[in-house]
């Protein structure tokens, strides 16, 4: 009998360690899961770190029910356009709605699960002070400028944003002015932006075309710096600059124009045959 108990327990003691580590490895491969998809998340969002583009999620699953947080991260628009409170407050707030995102239920749940265990504690300790060399801050301008090609042939930033910064022409107007970034989202949002853009348009641009870890991190640097120093730069206006340059182009060509007929004016009888014509009177 007390063999038979004995081994009883020990295959009691089995069953439990491996159900305990089967458990354990669900959890942890959820955990692995959900921090892998928050890196997207991230370009926009923190744990306990402040606001970026959008809000910081230390805590969201206290503040919110599990469903509508899948329901705002997978189509935050629909959710908006129902009329849902919670929804068009965020909206209001931030100015910039979430993109749609095709992730199930499950990856969702993922996510919050990674949210709940970084949600823990504060994060505490002082904020590092963020530091770059005038080589980093030099290569980010001349990337921004167009100056330097990016290595794996992306878009230029400037032909669509703009800096206030009097050591390069402005750039162009089609998407938000970054002369204020580092403000708006600190240096971390700036950084998790250029590395893994969440905007489609910029999405879509650098698909094909990341861009290395030392171009995001000199980009950074140089958006960093043209916030430190906007008091010291002229206030300019990309649209305002195309504007004028294009009206200044305009009245270039009237005025080409109008030479080109006077001289076609002038010339519009052949002086050689008219004098020989004289002469034949």
């Amino acid at each position: 009998m007390k063999i038979q108990k004995a081994f009883c327990l020990l295959i009691y003691g089995l069953f439990s360690l491996l159900f305990g580590l089967l458990f354990s490895l669900n959890t942890s491969n959820a955990q692995s899961d959900g921090e892998s998809l928050f890196q997207v998340c991230a370009a926009c969002h923190t744990i306990g770190e402040g606001k970026r583009v959008g809000p910081d999620l230390k805590g969201i699953s206290e503040k919110r029910t599990e469903d509508w947080i899948i329901k705002f991260v997978q189509n935050s628009t629909d959710l908006i356009a129902s009329g849902d409170a919670d929804a068009k407050a965020a909206f209001d707030e931030y100015k910039i709605p979430m993109p749609p995102n095709n992730l199930s239920d499950d990856q969702v749940r993922d996510i919050i699960s990674y949210i709940d265990s970084k949600s823990g504690g504060d994060s505490g300790g002082e904020v590092a002070v963020v530091t770059f060399t005038e080589d980093q801050i030099s290569a980010g301008e001349r990337l921004f400028s167009g100056e330097d090609n990016f290595e794996a042939g992306g878009a230029t930033c400037n032909s669509c944003h703009n800096v206030n910064y009097d050591a390069i022409f402005s750039g162009g107007g089609l998407a938000r002015d970054l002369t204020e970034a580092n403000t708006r989202i600190t240096t971390a949002g700036v950084r998790s932006i250029i590395a893994t853009p969440p905007f489609p348009a910029m999405k879509q641009a650098y698909k094909e075309h990341k861009l290395t870890d030392v171009e995001i991190e000199n980009l950074t640097a140089f958006l960093f710096h043209v916030d430190a120093e906007k008091e010291n730069n002229g206030e300019s206006n990309a649209q305002a600059t195309l504007l004028m340059g294009g009206f200044a182009g305009f009245i270039f060509i009237l005025l080409l124009l109008a030479a080109m007929r006077m001289k076609v004016k002038a010339k519009s009888v052949n002086h050689e045959i008219y004098k020989r014509q004289i002469k034949s009177i």
